[in-house]
């Protein structure tokens, strides 16, 4: 169930080595998946890799698990509003890599403000919001906002998923596994971020 299941995450975390016995009686195999898949990225944490490799890592893994079309990461241009990096992506076995270039791309209008954002079904409603998109059909995003600076609460990055294969509406256990695996990016992109600066600080001792 729901705090079996995070309980479990916490666990792995903290360094524990966990085994799982369910019933089944309150819960199902999709949220043992979920787990399974959360304990993947958490591994991350702890990974000397570049990151710019544990980008593209996670989101393959992330967008596995929701067998979703394709994943970015995107980062904000500070200098121009209307544009974004992309940091990172992936693909989908069979689905048509949309960008070759990464830099300074048009920024998709929907990425605004600090609250997940969450389209499918009915919601759906881009208009011409993906213009440069024309050929692929959009069915569903979600799209989670990260923050850099902590001071400032700015969101400098998002975390998005596609779906453009099919019809779409994300469940519940997909959009909280999305939100999950979210603050597992975001420790790991806050443990780079302490990691360089005490490095910094040692250099500057020096």
């Amino acid at each position: 169930g729901f705090i079996g299941s995070h309980t479990i995450i916490e666990l792995y975390a903290a360094g524990y080595e966990v085994v799982v016995v369910d019933n089944l009686c309150n819960s199902c195999e999709e949220s043992l998946k979920r787990v399974s898949a959360m304990t993947e990225l958490l591994k991350f944490l702890e990974t000397e890799k570049p990151i710019e490799s544990v980008m593209n890592d996670f989101l393959a893994n992330c967008g596995g698990y929701l067998n979703a079309s394709m994943a970015y990461v995107i980062k904000n241009k500070r200098d121009d509003s209307t544009k974004m990096d992309i940091a990172a992506q992936w693909y989908a076995k069979g689905v048509e890599i949309v960008y070759e270039k990464t830099l300074s791309q048009t920024k998709f209008d929907f990425l605004e403000g600090s609250k997940p954002i969450i389209l499918s079904g009915n919601s759906l409603d881009l208009g011409a919001k993906l213009a440069e998109w024309e050929y692929i059909p959009v069915n569903a995003v979600i799209a989670m906002p990260v923050l850099i600076n902590r001071l400032t609460n700015e969101v400098e990055m998002y975390v998005v998923f596609f779906e453009t294969k099919k019809k779409r509406n994300w469940t519940i256990d997909e959009l909280q596994f999305v939100a999950d695996a979210s603050k597992v990016f975001q420790s790991i992109l806050d443990k780079r971020i302490q990691k360089n600066s005490i490095a910094s600080s040692y250099v500057s001792l020096e």
